[in-house]
């Protein structure tokens, strides 16, 4: 809309320097989006952003070619996708790059789109709506190359190791810790931990109940990590050995662990009855 239809209401049409036709512009820019997001950079200098557009351009993501500079200047002054202040570069809107990230990574194959969500994932990050957007793009594809691996793999993890070394891998620590009310309660170690990152977002995706600490369980668990805390003076951070098997059971209630494991297990069924092919369908119609 941007593109084709910024100033229809002004009747004025804003000339495009670059000369890309808007699929190619979109390629374009979508390349620098994927990049900039991945290494986690949200505003730049003008060689940083040139450097993107460079990137792009040596990666011949379109056959054209084009100036660097006409480029950013569209991106600035014809579609407004980007904008400068003071002396940076930054999107518009931040829903822009990470929307067009989205949109690149589903262009790239299933190996490559594999290693990009798995890392992603495992990198716990997110504020951004990207790995949800990639999922409303290509629902069957995400399922066959993230979802039903991934969760194969924790259901077989559970099956041969259980429940304790599975949280181990979900979780770095358990403790106890005041809330903004000065109120007891439960803290939980989780940043960038093995499976976390994907409960996460799968529990968001496909279980669709609000999902709320159990009252009961949290008490519970406060009195229990109370008691190990005035057995053990100097520990601070308690790892899950700390909770027998009573304890580890309320805790896997209280974090609603065992409702998304059963809920893997039917998203994994239903995907495997649709039968999804992969890229073959795509690679036939390559050659056709």
């Amino acid at each position: 809309a941007l593109f084709s239809r910024h100033d229809t209401l002004k009747d004025l049409k804003r000339e495009k320097r670059s000369k890309l036709s808007q699929l190619e512009f979109k390629d374009i820019f979508a390349h620098v989006c994927f990049k900039s997001f991945m290494n986690e950079d949200y505003e730049f200098t003008e060689n940083q952003i040139l450097t993107y557009i460079n990137t792009a351009k040596k990666n011949r993501v379109i056959e054209k070619d084009f100036d660097e500079q006409d480029f950013l200047a569209d991106m600035l002054n014809a579609v407004c996708l980007m904008v400068k202040d003071g002396l940076k570069y930054k999107f518009s809107h931040r829903s822009f790059q990470e929307y067009f990230a989205a949109y690149y990574t589903c262009k790239l194959n299933d190996e490559y789109q594999k290693i990009i969500l798995r890392n992603h994932l495992e990198k716990d990050i997110f504020t951004t709506k990207y790995i949800f957007m990639v999922r409303d793009m290509q629902r069957q594809k995400f399922e066959s190359i993230v979802i039903v691996p991934i969760g194969r793999e924790i259901l077989a993890f559970i099956e041969k190791n259980g429940w304790r070394k599975f949280i181990e891998n979900m979780y770095f620590h358990i403790d106890l810790h005041k809330d903004s009310r000065k109120e007891k309660n439960i803290g939980i170690g989780s940043q960038r931990k093995k499976y976390f990152g994907f409960m996460k977002i799968f529990s968001e995706i496909y279980c669709a109940k609000q999902k709320k600490r159990d009252k009961k369980c949290n008490k519970i668990l406060i009195n229990y990590l109370e008691k190990i805390k005035l057995e053990r003076e100097s520990l601070s951070e308690m790892g899950f050995d700390i909770l027998d098997d009573e304890a580890l059971d309320v805790f896997i209630k209280y974090t609603n662990l065992e409702d998304d494991i059963v809920c893997l297990r039917r998203v994994i069924e239903k995907h495997e009855r649709e039968a999804y092919t992969g890229n073959d369908l795509q690679n036939l119609l390559d050659i056709i």
